[in-house]
């Protein structure tokens, strides 16, 4: 090792000048600096054709690196200058060897001869920077098996938008800044700190060493083995022990002054890192808890030991990304790794969660990506799948409590849904273009993947999954691999455990990492079969996946066996009662546990009789299925139309019933689409009264309020069931809100306690409004403001309403364009009242807000609460007036015709069945026209009642000659509801 950092320097004294290395790089005397530039003196003037492809010609490999770099970072000073020796092996006969390159001066390029070593004479270099390629040109052909020394003499800069070699702050405790070195190098930012072969899948081993002030600490990768203290320069010389045979993206190091806490229960040592501030407030103490059992546990399940002596985890305050796998050196933005004291106990279980996910999921890597690396990005996802994956399920076997896997199912596989739409990428496609890499960093090659490897665990059953995975490392281990090594060791041990069941699971596997989207399965039932489908949704190219089905019926209510029944290879297939064992009339759900990685779409006979079922005894349907049937409902009722509005109302009222949070986040669009599109109608009011009643047994038993030590499912279960009932104008809720606002407002951080700010400003008297309002208008200060602007228009207090935007065009103001936006979009959205008044004031200043608002996203965004004819109305009249002031265009004032369009559809399919399943009567006298709106209500009357409008009351002949034709029959169908109701209508719906 000594030795080679012996050559490495004398390289660098010949290669530069005579005297003091150290010095010498610090300084680079007589070299002409030119910014990422090439000094004249080493470039050959050469026209070269441009390369046809962004890949290394791979006719020569690494075998080693020493790397040799100088930094002042602790003066602040960003330069950096760097030696690097690159022993090469000939693989393919050639005269060039190819490496990358980015932003540094390549001052000198020498090669020689590794054995006899002797110089080669005639050497030069060329520079591609389109493509960041070295081209070094030797004087003659080279035979395979020849081993070459490269020796490269380069300055660079420390970047500082965090990656490659980049530079960092913080301010110390006595307001000092201080400056640290970092890396980031993944993907392709290797090259920016030496050249190097910078692909995936090419390895060698690499040997560090970093002169710095003694000041500072230098980390890296690999346990310090040798340092010592220039004593004329007060500079550090410290090299790294050699690496493991790894990839060029996986190098780290880190200069800086942090200090560190020793992680607890760990076969290896490791340290949490961070600044001295923060290792001094003991923000490290409970990651330095988890990093040992999370090792633990996962060599345990792998049955295959992390290879290096130690781990370190260094928090840095800038970094782009959670975290980095580095082998041996794990580098966090500082919110990941280190804990916030300040936060409230809930918050500080939730970040506790994260880091420990976030650590697992940088664990992982340690076996998926760094002892196995793919041979390109275009597997990218054999990383991050499986980091995805054991981020949760390694978490749910050391900390079950904390239900990890509940993460997976609310987070991972709803992201990898949005993720994968119509112009996703496969898995495994292909990429080689720089600006496109990082695209293999998404969704699809963090959750898709995590999702499809968490459907084979299930598949094969988690033990012979993972011995399958052991198989995988075992074989691969220090390698380059692609899927088919995965797929490999997968088929042995499941071949080894189910001999009497054959699957391919190559076959099966590559379904899904090479065609892109997901399958939608329909499921019909009738007396001779059970029919399945499946097409790509929401756009079908002819994709056909390996579909695992899974199943519950009421004839056979077993949620536990996650191994599939049957499987779906083909578009469609009928099975027999036999091989389903579905009896005519049972309820069944499909996809227990959603661990197949799929849609589910019923018919409208198993929606009824699943809906019947949850109403009957939920408890019969597991949780998690509860709350996918929740999900499931949502695509059938809005996409398909299996199922009505009424529907909707039932499946909702089981909710009562349920105590599951996660049903409760699913349900969450049927409840909005109902509130939405019931807005202003007739049906809104038995809506609310439906909610009210469905939450208030549940928060007769949660309370409003939570206490120490509460599991994490009361508490988000309490979240949402308060957000429902609220939203469903419950006064307990509002006063409950009120107080503790009101308590926080007169008391000030004394009084201090959470409250949800739009419910409290629900009842809030004028007078404390008007105070407030002032307070908040009158703040310069843009993110002070920006806390509370949003919640002015949730009051229910009509002349509150009145005040508040008339204040968005009051001279003086410190209201920024958006901020007015705000205020008229939160007016118009939060209330009856409070569209009604929006509309008025829009229709009497939309000149005066022309040049401060966006009027064609406000009027665009007020179709979605356009839910009678009055309101229909209005709109049309004002998108007329908008297009007369060339506000919008007539192409646009025509798309709005279709949009209300659009709802009056939603209004027609469902708001009848609605009416009726409340038994609400729909009126069938002809429509009368009242010429003006009640009179005012009295200030002092109960705040719990909306204010009534002060504007004229709608007409049948609203606007004859301006209103678009098409849009004359919108609405028909309920306007005697709109018409006739309108007294009921002045109420809190």
């Amino acid at each position: 090792m000594w030795q080679k950092v012996a050559i490495l320097s004398v390289f660098v004294i010949i290669s530069l000048v005579r005297g003091n290395p150290v010095d010498n790089l610090l300084h680079n005397d007589g070299i002409e600096e030119t910014k990422f530039g090439v000094p004249e003196k080493f470039s050959k003037v050469l026209a070269i054709d441009e390369p046809t492809t962004y890949r290394l010609p791979n006719d020569s490999y690494p075998i080693s690196y020493d790397i040799f770099l100088v930094t002042d970072i602790h003066k602040g000073n960003f330069d950096f200058q760097g030696n690097v020796m690159i022993k090469t092996e000939i693989k393919e006969a050639t005269n060039k060897i190819t490496l990358h390159y980015r932003q540094i001066e390549i001052k000198l390029v020498t090669v020689f001869v590794a054995e006899p070593l002797e110089p080669i004479d005639g050497t030069s270099f060329d520079l591609i920077p389109s493509h960041e390629f070295l081209v070094i040109n030797l004087p003659r052909i080279f035979e395979v098996g020849s081993e070459l020394l490269i020796h490269i003499g380069y300055s660079g800069r420390l970047r500082d938008d965090g990656a490659g070699f980049y530079w960092g702050s913080y301010n110390n405790s006595a307001g000092e800044t201080k400056f640290y070195g970092a890396t980031q190098f993944e993907v392709t930012d290797a090259r920016h700190a030496f050249p190097c072969y910078d692909e995936p899948g090419i390895r060698a081993i690499m040997t560090l060493t970093i002169v710095y002030d003694k000041s500072y600490t230098a980390l890296a990768n690999t346990e310090v083995f040798i340092e010592e203290l220039e004593e004329e320069t007060n500079y550090k010389i410290t090299t790294f022990a050699p690496t493991p045979v790894m990839q060029t993206y996986l190098l780290a190091f880190a200069i800086s002054d942090y200090e560190y806490v020793n992680a607890t229960d760990t076969r290896i040592p490791q340290r949490i890192f961070g600044t001295p501030m923060a290792i001094k407030e003991g923000r490290g103490n409970f990651a330095a808890t988890v990093v040992g059992p999370i090792l633990h546990k996962l060599e345990e399940v792998l049955n295959v030991l992390y290879p290096l002596s130690k781990m370190d985890h260094i928090a840095l305050t800038k970094f782009n990304f959670g975290a980095m796998e580095n082998m041996g050196l794990i580098t966090y933005i500082e919110r990941g790794l280190l804990l916030n004291p300040a936060l409230s106990e809930s918050a500080t279980y939730n970040q506790q969660n994260s880091i420990i996910s976030l650590v697992t999921h940088e664990y992982a890597h340690q076996w998926f990506g760094d002892i196995i690396s793919p041979k390109w990005w275009q597997y990218t996802w054999l990383n991050e799948g499986f980091a995805t994956l054991f981020a949760n399920y390694i978490p749910s076997l050391v900390y079950p409590e904390r239900a990890a896997m509940r993460s997976f199912f609310s987070s991972t596989i709803q992201t990898a849904f949005n993720s994968d739409g119509p112009n996703a990428w496969s898995m495994n496609h292909y990429t080689e273009i720089p600006d496109e890499l990082w695209n293999k960093f998404g969704g699809i090659g963090y959750q898709k993947s995590g999702c499809v490897l968490r459907m084979m665990m299930e598949v094969m059953t988690a033990p012979v999954f993972l011995k399958g995975l052991n198989y995988y490392l075992n074989e691969n281990y220090m390698k380059a691999a692609t899927p088919t090594e995965l797929h490999t060791g997968l088929q042995t041990a499941y071949d080894a455990a189910f001999p009497e069941k054959p699957l391919m699971i190559g076959d099966i596997m590559y379904s899904w990492e090479d065609q892109a989207g997901y399958p939608l399965l329909t499921v019909r039932v009738g007396k001779n079969n059970t029919i399945f489908s499946q097409t790509r949704y929401p756009v079908h190219n002819g994709e056909v996946y390996a579909i695992p089905i899974t199943y519950a019926t009421k004839s056979n209510p077993d949620f536990s066996v996650r191994t599939p029944k049957l499987w779906l290879p083909v578009p469609t297939f009928g099975f027999t009662p036999e091989q389903t064992g579905y009896t005519d009339g049972d309820w069944m759900v499909v996809n227990i546990d959603q661990v197949g990685y799929y849609r589910v779409d019923y018919s409208s006979v198993l929606w009824r009789a699943n809906i019947a079922q949850l109403n009957d005894d939920c408890t019969v349907i597991n949780p998690l299925n509860r709350a996918l049937l929740l999900d499931e409902f949502y695509l059938g009722w809005t996409q398909f139309r299996r199922v009505g509005g009424a529907d909707a109302i039932k499946i909702l009222s089981y909710m009562g019933k349920e105590d599951e949070f996660l049903a409760w986040a699913r349900g969450q669009r049927i409840f909005n689409d109902l509130r939405n599109h019931l807005f202003d109608t007739l049906a809104h009011e038995k809506f609310y009264e439906l909610i009210q009643e469905i939450t208030k047994p549940h928060l007769n038993v949660l309370g409003y309020e939570g206490f120490d030590g509460e599991n994490s499912n009361r508490t988000s279960l309490r979240s949402y069931v308060k957000q429902w009932n609220c939203q469903a104008f419950d006064n307990d809720c509002f006063i409950h809100e009120n107080e503790k606002f009101m308590n926080f407002y007169n008391n000030g951080q004394e009084g201090a306690t959470n409250f949800d700010f739009c419910f409290a400003m629900r009842t809030i008297d004028e007078t404390t409004f008007g105070q407030l309002l002032a307070i908040v208008v009158s703040d310069k200060d843009f993110v002070n403001r920006g806390r509370y602007i949003q919640y002015f228009g949730c009051s229910l207090n009509h002349e509150n309403l009145k005040k508040l935007l008339k204040i968005t065009l009051d001279e003086g103001n410190n209201l920024e364009n958006d901020e007015i936006q705000t205020i008229l979009t939160s007016t118009y959205s939060n209330s009856r009242d409070g569209l009604t008044l929006a509309l008025s004031f829009l229709d009497d200043n939309y000149m005066k807000l022309k040049p401060i608002t966006n009027l064609t996203a406000i009027i665009e965004n007020l179709i979605n609460y356009m839910n009678t004819q009055r309101s229909a109305d209005k709109i049309f009249a004002l998108a007329n007036k908008f297009e007369a002031a060339q506000i919008i265009s007539k192409k646009f004032n025509e798309e709005i015709v279709t949009k209300v369009g659009e709802m009056e559809k939603w209004i027609d399919t469902n708001i009848f069945d609605i009416l009726d399943y409340f038994g609400v009567e729909i009126p069938t006298a002809e429509p009368t026209t009242p010429t003006a709106a009640p009179t005012t209500v009295d200030p002092t009357a109960s705040t719990t009642t909306e204010g009534p409008t002060t504007t004229q009351a709608p007409t049948t002949t609203a606007s004859p000659s301006t209103t678009p034709a098409s849009a004359q029959s919108v609405f028909i169908s309920i306007s005697l509801i709109a018409v006739c109701g309108i007294v009921n209508l002045m109420k809190l719906l």
